[in-house]
């Protein structure tokens, strides 16, 4: 698309995030994002609430099981309210209503995350799996390695 503006927002979400599969097995998570900006108001002498920006945000798999079931995290593991950051590509969006065209802005996201401004977050990493004793010795090193085989020769001056 030749209308991407990349992207970076933080705010609050207004629902739970919505997923849905297609057909093909590509998973899609819809939600959106609120950011309302704190202003100083001279005349107050305070802090006043500013005008709230809502934006759409899609986070898109291409169907492979480890991008679904990252769009299954995502869903399960956000909640409206929560805040966020999400990073991606701002797109425009037409569509036709009454023979009128109605365009509207979205965010497509690479990644969303919760933001750990205002709350704690535990990070759960998934064990690294360890090689079998086929693929350890598939992937062991030779006794000589393609480097070494370069190098010239170490003098008597060298050692």
């Amino acid at each position: 698309m030749n209308n991407e503006i990349p992207l970076t927002i933080v705010g609050n979400l207004t629902r739970n995030p919505e997923l849905r599969f297609f057909k093909e097995g590509a998973a899609v998570v819809y939600m959106t994002v609120a950011h309302t900006p704190r202003i100083w108001s001279v005349a107050e002498k305070d802090y006043v609430d500013g005008v709230t920006t809502y934006l759409d945000v899609e986070l898109r798999s291409k169907g492979n099981e480890r991008q679904n079931d990252y769009m299954q995290r995502i869903s399960e593991e956000l909640q409206m309210g929560d805040r966020v950051i999400a990073m991606g590509m701002l797109i425009t969006k037409e569509r036709k209503r009454d023979g009128e065209v109605i365009r509207s802005m979205s965010l497509l996201a690479n990644e969303v995350a919760p933001s750990n401004r205002f709350a704690s977050i535990t990070v759960n990493r998934k064990p690294k799996s360890t090689p079998s004793k086929v693929e350890a010795k598939e992937w062991a090193p030779s006794a000589t390695h393609a480097i070494d085989s370069q190098l010239p020769p170490l003098s008597s001056r060298d050692r």
